[in-house]
């Protein structure tokens, strides 16, 4: 292990490519091995990269993080819509065109110092698989291309954007679904905003949990107990959807019931399972006649 020369330095000798990287690596999101997140920094849900009317894809303006080197990154910046050709449509089956922008350097034998954007092409196929990238590339996203197409907007050619967002260290940290939250492990702490379901998650206890997950859960229709003068009651388990943490987590449960009356709610016990947590419950009521009750809970994680 070695103590990297430090930026800004004062050394004659400057500051390496290699340790620019890695105190660049500094300003990043990591999993808890360590390793950054490359990535777009998130600045709009906009698609990043669109098909056109010729063979050519249009990359939109962006910030990106990518990665050469374990442990070490590179900032790249695009300040306006570029056009990346492609070869022509294959004559027959499909092939998978992926997108992708890359940090080049001389050192590395990349016969260039100038970033760039680029397409690798598959072999076409039935059943298409994709291509292999440059050493540092970022996927950005990847076009499925039938045959005889002149464009790629034409019909079939499909397309989606899979390159991952990455954002400050510290920051909060924006991806496209849950399950590709799932796939980034970084230690506890981060927070994630999921695009599909509008949602904040916080990395507690080694799994991403849903900060403020609530729903509305109809009481079970069980019987209810006459217990003299015009109070009826019942006991019954609620499951809530979700697994507790009681020492991470506050559980709230409210219940409201149909018609006029009131209601007493209580809670005996909450049982965390896997994937649930069952809520034993006890409502009693006053009035003519039992009525429905519709039970409304809510899981807030507690932020230390």
């Amino acid at each position: 292990m070695t103590l990297r020369q430090s930026f800004p330095t004062d050394s004659t000798a400057g500051q390496s490519v290699t340790d620019t990287r890695l105190t660049n690596a500094a300003l990043v999101v990591r999993d808890a091995a360590g390793v950054p997140r490359p990535g777009v920094v998130f600045d709009s849900p906009a698609r990043i990269v669109s098909p056109t009317a010729s063979m050519a894809y249009l990359v939109r303006d962006l910030r990106a993080v990518t990665m050469r080197t374990p442990g070490g990154v590179e900032f790249v910046a695009n300040d306006g819509a570029v056009t990346v050709p492609t070869t022509a449509a294959p004559a027959s089956n499909s092939r998978i065109d992926i997108v992708y922008m890359r940090a080049r350097f001389t050192a590395n034998a990349d016969g260039s110092s100038t970033p760039e954007f680029g397409v690798r092409q598959g072999t076409p196929a039935v059943n298409p698989v994709d291509p292999s990238l440059p050493v540092g590339a970022l996927e950005l996203a990847r076009f499925v291309v039938p045959a005889g197409v002149t464009s790629t907007q034409a019909a079939g050619v499909a397309g989606v954007d899979i390159a991952p967002f990455t954002c400050a260290a510290g920051g909060t940290l924006v991806v496209r679904t849950a399950a590709e939250l799932d796939t980034w492990a970084p230690a506890d702490g981060p927070e994630a905003f999921c695009l599909a379901d509008k949602a904040t998650y916080i990395r507690i206890g080694g799994t991403w949990r849903k900060d403020g997950a609530s729903g509305v859960i109809p009481a079970p229709t069980t019987a209810w107990t006459d217990l003299g003068a015009g109070l009826f009651g019942r006991s019954f388990n609620l499951t809530i959807p979700v697994q507790i943490d009681p020492a991470r987590e506050f559980l709230q449960i409210e219940a409201t019931e149909t018609g006029s009356g009131f209601a007493f709610f209580s809670v005996a016990s909450v049982t965390p399972g896997t994937g649930n947590t069952t809520v034993a419950c006890r409502v009693m009521q006053f009035g003519n006649a039992a009525r429905p009750v519709t039970v409304g809970w809510r899981v807030t994680a507690i932020r230390s």
